[in-house]
C-alpha cells in the first residue's frame, strides 16, 4: 500500500492544483466602474475559497507526512473528500450568482462541514489502525483518539454554528467561515513552537491536537499510559 500511497499523494496534489485554478477562472474582470463592487465581492470570495483548499491540502499533507501505510477504507474517505473539494469552486460560483443568498452560503458551509468531518475521520483512522509513525510510547492510540473527537465536535460544532449564522446573515457567515482555517494554523504553529521550546516532538498530524498548557508536560493528550 506504500507505493499505492505516493500515488494517491501525487494524484491528491494535482487535483488541489486544478480546483485552485479553476477557482481564479470563475473571476471575470470588470468592464467598467459599476462593476467593482461584484468584482471585489468575488475576490473575497475567492479568497475564502483559496483558504479552505489550501487548509484542506495542508493538514492532509500533515496526514501524509507522520503516517506510513494506508489501507481501503482510508482511501475510500479520502476519495470523497476530494470530490467534495472539488465542488468547492463550483459552490463558489453559486455563491457568486445566486439570487437567494442565504441558500447559497448556507449549502457552501454545509460543504465545509463536510470536508472537516471526513478529515477528523480519517486521522481517527490513521491512529485506529495504527499507521501513524514515531508515535511516543507514553501516548496510548485510545487517549489521542479520544483527544481528537473532543476537537472535532468542538470546531464542527462551531461550524454548524457559522452555518445558522449564515442562514440570517449570509455575509457575516461569510466572514465566520474564515475563522477556523486561520485558528487551526495559528495554533498549529504556536503549539508546534511551544513543543520545540519543551525540547519535545510529536508526529507533524498530531501537533494540532496535543495539550501544552498541562501541569504535566508529558501528558499531551490526555492520561499516560501506564507501563
Amino acid at each position: 500500500m506504500q507505493k499505492f500511497k505516493e500515488r494517491l499523494d501525487a494524484l491528491s496534489d494535482a487535483i488541489i492544483a486544478i480546483a485552485m485554478t479553476i477557482l481564479v477562472l470563475e473571476i471575470e474582470a470588470p468592464t467598467n466602474s459599476s462593476e467593482l463592487s461584484a468584482f471585489i465581492n468575488h475576490i473575497g470570495l475567492f479568497a475564502l475559497s483559496f483558504t479552505i483548499i489550501f487548509n484542506f491540502w495542508y493538514e492532509r499533507t500533515q496526514n501524509g507526512v507522520g503516517t506510513d501505510n494506508t489501507n481501503d477504507e482510508i482511501i475510500a474517505l479520502d476519495t470523497i473528500n476530494h470530490l467534495l473539494v472539488c465542488l468547492v469552486p463550483l459552490m463558489t460560483k453559486f455563491m457568486m450568482h445566486y439570487d437567494n443568498r442565504s441558500i447559497a452560503v448556507v449549502a457552501y458551509g454545509v460543504l465545509t462541514l463536510f470536508i472537516s468531518l471526513l478529515q477528523d475521520t480519517t486521522r481517527i483512522l490513521y491512529i485506529r489502525y495504527g499507521f501513524v509513525k514515531n508515535l511516543p510510547e507514553t501516548i496510548s492510540k485510545e487517549d489521542l483518539e479520544k483527544r481528537i473527537r473532543q476537537y472535532a465536535v468542538r470546531t464542527n460544532g462551531w461550524l454548524l454554528i457559522f452555518v445558522l449564522i449564515a442562514y440570517f446573515s449570509p455575509m457575516a457567515g461569510i466572514y465566520t467561515y474564515f475563522i477556523l482555517p486561520i485558528v487551526t494554523f495559528v495554533r498549529r504553529y504556536r503549539v508546534g513552537r511551544l513543543l520545540a521550546k519543551q525540547g519535545r516532538t510529536l508526529p507533524s498530524m498530531m501537533v494540532l491536537y496535543a495539550r501544552v498548557d498541562c501541569k504535566n508536560k508529558d501528558d499531551l493528550f490526555g492520561r499516560q499510559r501506564r507501563r
